[in-house]
């Protein structure tokens, strides 16, 4: 049998630290705490808390792939939340701080109200990272002050 308490957890980034939320299958707050934004801090978080999660949610951002990754790979069920969807669903909120927000959004995941965005694997996220740089070679050797284009600029410039 489950326990009612392990129904749903959910993360809310800031710089260097993590908003987290319990909430129950009722929707009652059972835990609230700050962690650093690692995996590896997460991760024994959620096995330190004595009861499975049965979910854990998280607004996608510059820092949510990683987490994601981590937590996966970890064993948990982690949903990445759109988040267009997730400012709309809060934006009756009147005062916005990152601890409100996540418990928010640990209601909308125990109620079932977001959409999920597809996380993307490690080898596509390095395909497009190299696939970035390659565009933005020629752009740099352009702006090198190597290049033999702009080599007689230099040299006029230095006989004025």
């Amino acid at each position: 049998m489950e326990d009612s308490r392990g129904e749903l957890c959910r993360n809310r980034r800031v710089i260097g630290t993590v908003e987290r939320v319990r909430v129950d299958a009722q929707g009652k707050i059972v835990k609230e705490a700050k962690a650093a934004s690692e995996p590896e801090a997460l991760v024994a978080f959620f096995r330190s808390l004595g009861f499975a999660v049965k979910r854990i949610g998280l607004e996608a951002g510059p820092l949510s792939q990683w987490l994601h990754a981590g937590l996966k790979r970890a064993g948990f069920e982690v949903v990445l939340l759109e988040t267009r969807h997730v400012k709309a669903a809060l934006s009756a909120m009147t005062v916005k701080t990152d601890r409100k927000d996540a418990r928010g959004i640990a209601q909308l995941i125990r109620m079932g109200w977001f959409r999920p965005v597809h996380a993307k694997s490690i080898g596509s996220q390095e395909v497009r990272a190299l696939l970035v740089a390659r565009k933005q070679l020629p752009k740099a050797a352009a702006m090198s002050p190597l290049d033999p284009s702009r080599k007689s600029a230099l040299i006029r410039r230095r006989k004025v």
